[in-house]
This record gives C-alpha cells, structure tokens and sequence, in this order.
C-alpha cells in the first residue's frame, strides 16, 4: 500500500480534525516516554491524534484514532 497521507498532514477523519502520526509503513518512535520504548504501529492504516486546540501558540491534542484510509475524509484543514 503506498500512503495517500504523510506523516504530520492535517487531515479530517470521522468529523475531527486530525494530524497524521505514524503509517503502517512509517511507525511512530515513541521518545517522550522513556519506559516504552516500542514503536507505535497502526494496527489499521493510519494512526491519528485528534486535535483539541490552541494553547499559548501550540497544538493540544484529546486523543488517538487507529484507522483505515478510506475512513479519512480528506486532508488540510
């Protein structure tokens, strides 16, 4: 499967905004938790956080989607 969405693309999934974090094919490297050192996978196509808002100039993010391509409405919010 070749990827539609890169890796940090701003996309919409399920009526959210979303930021790609990690593929099937391009894994997430998890570096901010130094007891799990593991990759984050997508057990689907694509791995999401779901965006929340902005907070003293930076993106916060709520939470997490593991989901299919065709799933992703479209990209650029």
């Amino acid at each position: 499967m070749e990827n539609k969405y890169e890796i940090n693309q701003k996309v919409v999934c399920l009526g959210k905004r979303c930021i790609v974090s990690a593929t099937k094919k391009l894994p997430k490297k998890n570096i901010n938790n130094p007891y799990l050192k593991e990759e984050i996978k997508p057990e689907k196509d694509y791995f999401l956080y779901i965006f929340a808002k902005y907070e003293d100039g930076n993106e916060v993010y709520s939470g997490t989607l593991d989901v299919f391509e065709d799933q992703i409405e479209f990209g650029n919010w």
